[in-house]
């Protein structure tokens, strides 16, 4: 039928069933959302899930199900996890119950555990097209010009939500002047006014994508023969050639997992975010 019905393996399920409501609410018994909490003083929730939070899984998948035959744990999202959080969900995921679901959301796999990795299930799902990217960014957020979508597109791996923030706080052109930098070797003095722009907004917003940036341009100059079938801007592929050839494909790899580990830090110990990015554009 051309309308979706519930059952027969379908996921579809209408707004007003009473299941719907209940998870949507986050009351239903059976399921168990960890994510980032709330931080009132803030008004923004935080950049990393805690250990307490993750502590809840064990309890959680220690009780009968309540309204069905299974439990639903549902982890948004795995690269927020702190290293105590991380090491309280291998726990629950070495011998999970009988007749339990454990969903991790990921954005970069890298950056989780790889012993929590070797233990899932991989889903890829494949992000939204330009064309249904587009049409929902339009309808979403009809401020940002059209002339912007294939870049948005790109550096927000096609989720028109996160693209508003990567618009918000100027991710193309972060993205642009780091690819810029990295081309060549960077001076101190350059290092550091380019880690001041990146890290200079205060919301955790514009934190988040310092670092998404400079991942994905790690990311992107690890393999950018496949990065620039779909460039983010003009003349893109020519500054990741430039990297891949200044630094060599051990190097990015060795930047990537310490860019890792030095933004983990940063969060957990409430470090400078401009000294932490400029430590590892001198690095570069």
């Amino acid at each position: 039928p051309d309308t979706p019905v519930e059952g027969d393996g379908a996921l579809f399920m209408p707004a007003d069933h009473g299941i719907f409501k209940r998870v949507a609410a986050g009351s239903h018994s059976d399921l168990l959302s960890i994510e980032p909490a709330y931080d009132a003083k803030k008004g923004t929730y935080k950049d990393e899930i805690q250990a307490d939070a993750a502590r809840e899984i064990g309890d959680f998948l220690s009780l009968t199900a309540a309204e069905g035959m299974h439990r639903v744990v549902v982890i948004d999202a795995a690269d927020q996890l702190n290293e105590k959080a991380a090491n309280a969900l291998l726990k629950s995921i070495e011998e999970p119950p009988n007749n339990a679901y454990i969903v991790i959301v990921c954005h970069n796999p890298l950056s989780i555990l790889p012993t929590i990795r070797s233990r899932c299930r991989v889903i890829k799902l494949h992000t939204p097209g330009l064309s249904d990217f587009s049409a929902v960014l339009s309808h979403i957020a009809p401020s940002i010009p059209m002339a912007d979508y294939d870049a948005l597109h790109a550096l927000a791996h096609g989720s028109p939500g996160y693209a508003i923030t990567v618009s918000q706080y100027d991710g193309v052109a972060l993205y642009r002047s780091l690819l810029e930098a990295l081309a060549h070797t960077p001076s101190v003095e350059a290092a550091l006014a380019l880690a001041s722009a990146m890290a200079g907004k205060k919301a955790a917003d514009a934190w988040g994508i310092a670092k998404h940036v400079l991942l994905m341009a790690i990311e992107r100059a690890s393999a950018p023969e496949a990065a620039t079938r779909q460039a983010v801007f003009e003349g893109e592929g020519e500054l990741l050639a430039a990297i891949h050839a200044r630094l060599g494909l051990k190097r990015l790899l060795a930047l990537r997992d310490k860019a890792l580990s030095t933004l983990r830090d940063t969060d957990v110990l409430n470090l400078d975010h401009t000294q932490a990015l400029a430590s590892l554009l001198k690095a570069a």
